[in-house]
């Protein structure tokens, strides 16, 4: 998947990566961009450059959050990210900066992925 491929998905409501392995490669793709890769992608998605800057940020985000899970060898379920962002939640954004990119990382892979029926229930649960 391009850059821009992966742009087109976080900026469409109504598109989803098709699992959570997909949105990694593609955040990742995005949170990697430098400022003048943003510049030139810009008018090919239709956004301002300062829009895509910010999709970038909250790709930094997105793979914060991702590696933290795999980092703690959680699954990559939609009930375990929602625990996760519940508990980023509770935190003080200005005491918290991870609580902070934990939130931020969950609500869009909450938002982007199409979850299947495997991705529903914590692994070993039938």
């Amino acid at each position: 998947m391009t850059a821009q491929e992966a742009i087109e998905i976080c900026l469409n409501t109504l598109k989803k990566f098709g699992n959570f392995e997909t949105a990694h490669r593609a955040y990742l793709a995005i949170a990697t961009l430098n400022q003048q890769q943003i510049i030139d992608l810009a008018p090919g998605v239709g956004e301002e450059p300062r829009t895509l800057a910010g999709l970038r940020v909250a790709c930094r985000s997105a793979c914060i959050a991702i590696d933290w899970i795999k980092f703690h060898n959680h699954p990559s379920t939609r009930p375990y990210v929602q625990t996760l962002l519940e508990m980023a939640q509770e935190a003080d954004p200005q005491k918290d900066i991870l609580a902070s990119e934990l939130k931020l990382g969950c609500e869009m892979l909450l938002r982007d992925v199409e979850w299947g029926v495997a991705d529903q229930k914590p692994v070993g649960q039938a």
